[in-house]
């Protein structure tokens, strides 16, 4: 049987936080047209669990770099 696995890509977009908004619901919809994996959900005898991983984070312009401590 084949891999169900797909490519891993990463996209950079800047959104305004209503356009994040929509698209977190626009990926909820077009997840929402597949079949979701349970025990109670019947399933094409070929078909595989896969596992879809998304984060929509804001990318901090700067990365901070916490401070030291003085030890001392």
């Amino acid at each position: 049987m084949a891999s169900p696995a797909g490519p891993l890509n990463d996209w950079r977009l800047r959104l305004t936080p209503e356009e994040a908004g929509r698209l977190a619901g626009e990926l909820r919809a077009v997840l929402a047209r597949y079949r979701m994996d349970a025990p109670e959900i019947p399933a094409p005898a070929d078909a595989q669990p896969v596992l879809l991983v998304t984060h929509l984070l804001p990318e901090p312009e700067t990365a901070e770099v916490p401070q030291e401590r003085d030890r001392s």
